[in-house]
C-alpha cells in the first residue's frame, strides 16, 4: 500500500523519494538502516537541524558508485546538490566532487549539469562550481601518476572534449555571480571559479600579513618573491588546450583577476575554500574600508593593466603569433613585471632589522612603497602619468 502511495510504481521515481521510504521502514517496520546507507545528511549550514533527507546522488562522488545505484532504480540525478543560488562560498569542503563525476552526471540526465540555460540561480551554481573543478582537473593533468585510477574511469579525450562543450556554452552566456569585488567588475564568472581554484594551490603567498608565520629572515624574504609562475601553471596549461574558445574578454578578465589577486588587495567576494585569512576578508571591514585602505594597491592596479592589456591584446590580433606567444607573455612579461612590483611593495614592509637582515644575503630594495612614495628623480605628480613613470622604471630594471 505504502508503494502505492508514495508512487514509487514508476522506476524513475525511487530515489526522490528514497528518504520517504527510510523512515516508513525504519518507523513503521522498525527495520535498522546502516548509517552507511543512510539517505540523510548530518547538521550542517545549509540543512536543517538534525539529520535532512538529501538524494544518493548528494552522497555519492564516484562514477562506478553512481552507476550501481542508478541500474537499480535510482534516477533522479538532478538531485545531486540543493543550492539555487551563484554564490560558491564554503562550499569546496561540503561537496567534495570531482569532474569526472559531474560529467557522468550530465551524462545521465542531470539537467542543472547539461548547462542547457542560465536562468535560476541553481544552473549557474552548477556552472561555476563545474569550472571551479576543471582547475583540480588541470592539476590532475600536471600529475597524472596520482590520479591513474580516475584517469581510466574519465580519460583524458573524454575530458577535454566535455571542457571544450562547457566553454562553448558556459563563456559567452551572462551567468556572473552577485559578488562585487574589483577583482572581477559585475560579479565572478565561471572563468573567475576557475582562477580561484588554480591560484588557491599555491595559497602560500597568501599569508604574507600573517605574522605568526614568519619563522625566520629567510623564510620571510622567501615570501617575498612569492611563487607567480606556480600560481599560473594551472591557468596557462588551460590556455594550452582551450585557449581558441576563449575570446578577447575572457583573457582580458583573467589578467585583471591574477593581477588584482598578486598585488595582495584582499578579495570580497566567494571563497569556495573558506578559508580565513588567506582568501576572503575578516572581520567588520566592509567594502569602502577595504577600497580606502588599498587605494594605492588599487590605482596601482589599472596602471598595470593598461600596460599589460594593450600587450595581451596585441598578442591576441596579429594572425602571426600564437599560443606559445601567449604564453611566453604570462610566464615572461607578466611574472616578470609582477615580480618587480610585489618585491618593491613587500621590501618596503619590512622593518628597519629586517631590511638589513635581507641586505646581508643579497636582496636591493626601491623606493616604491604600499603607500604612495615621494616622486624622487620624478617630473610628475601622483597621477596617471606619475604611475606609468614609476612602472617604467622597474620594466627597464626588469629587462
Amino acid at each position: 500500500m505504502e508503494v502505492e502511495r508514495l508512487g514509487l510504481v514508476p522506476g524513475r521515481t525511487l530515489d526522490s523519494f528514497a528518504p520517504h521510504v527510510f523512515q516508513l521502514l525504519q518507523h513503521c517496520y522498525n527495520v535498522q538502516i546502516p548509517d552507511a546507507l543512510a539517505v540523510a545528511k548530518p547538521e550542517s549550514q545549509y540543512f536543517s537541524p538534525g539529520l535532512s533527507p538529501s538524494s544518493v546522488y548528494q552522497a555519492l562522488c564516484e562514477p562506478r558508485d553512481a552507476e550501481l545505484f542508478f541500474r537499480l532504480g535510482f534516477h533522479d540525478t538532478d538531485s545531486w546538490h540543493k543550492y539555487d543560488t551563484a554564490d560558491l562560498e564554503g562550499v569546496y569542503n561540503d561537496m567534495p566532487r570531482n569532474l569526472s563525476y559531474l560529467h557522468w552526471l550530465a551524462k545521465h540526465g542531470a539537467v542543472s549539469c547539461q548547462l542547457k540555460s542560465f536562468e535560476s540561480g541553481r544552473v549557474i551554481f552548477t556552472t561555476h562550481y563545474i569550472f571551479l573543478k576543471i582547475s583540480e582537473a588541470l592539476l590532475s593533468w600536471m600529475f597524472p601518476r596520482f590520479n591513474n585510477k580516475w584517469s581510466l574511469e574519465f580519460p583524458l579525450a573524454t575530458c577535454r572534449a566535455w571542457i571544450h562543450e562547457l566553454n562553448a556554452v558556459a563563456l559567452p552566456a551572462n551567468n556572473a555571480d552577485a559578488c562585487r569585488c574589483k577583482c572581477s567588475p559585475g560579479g565572478c564568472t565561471p572563468l573567475t571559479s576557475l582562477l580561484k581554484g588554480t591560484h588557491m594551490r599555491s595559497n602560500s603567498m597568501f599569508k604574507l600579513n600573517d605574522e605568526e608565520d614568519r619563522d625566520s629572515l629567510e623564510d620571510n624574504v622567501a615570501q617575498y618573491t612569492a611563487p607567480f609562475l606556480e600560481m599560473i601553471t594551472s591557468f596557462t596549461l588551460y590556455l594550452t588546450h582551450f585557449w581558441g574558445d576563449l575570446d578577447i574578454k575572457h583573457h582580458t578578465a583573467a589578467l585583471r583577476y591574477l593581477t588584482y589577486t598578486v598585488l595582495r588587495i584582499p578579495h570580497y567576494c566567494c571563497d569556495p575554500y573558506s578559508n580565513p585569512g588567506l582568501y576572503s576578508v575578516e572581520g567588520s571591514e566592509n567594502i569602502e574600508d577595504i577600497e580606502e585602505i588599498y587605494e594605492y594597491e588599487l590605482e596601482l592596479l589599472e596602471v598595470l593593466l593598461v600596460k599589460f592589456e594593450s600587450e595581451l591584446i596585441a598578442i591576441l590580433q596579429d594572425p602571426g603569433l600564437g599560443i606559445a606567444d601567449l604564453i611566453d607573455f604570462w610566464k615572461q612579461t607578466w611574472v616578470g613585471r609582477m615580480e618587480a612590483v610585489v618585491g618593491n611593495l613587500q621590501g618596503s614592509d619590512l622593518t628597519d632589522d629586517e631590511r638589513r637582515g635581507a641586505e646581508e644575503i643579497g636582496v636591493v630594495w626601491d623606493n616604491m612603497g604600499p603607500k604612495p612614495p615621494e616622486a624622487t628623480g620624478s617630473p610628475y605628480d601622483e597621477t596617471l602619468d606619475y604611475w606609468t613613470y614609476e612602472l617604467a622604471k622597474i620594466e627597464a630594471e626588469c629587462w
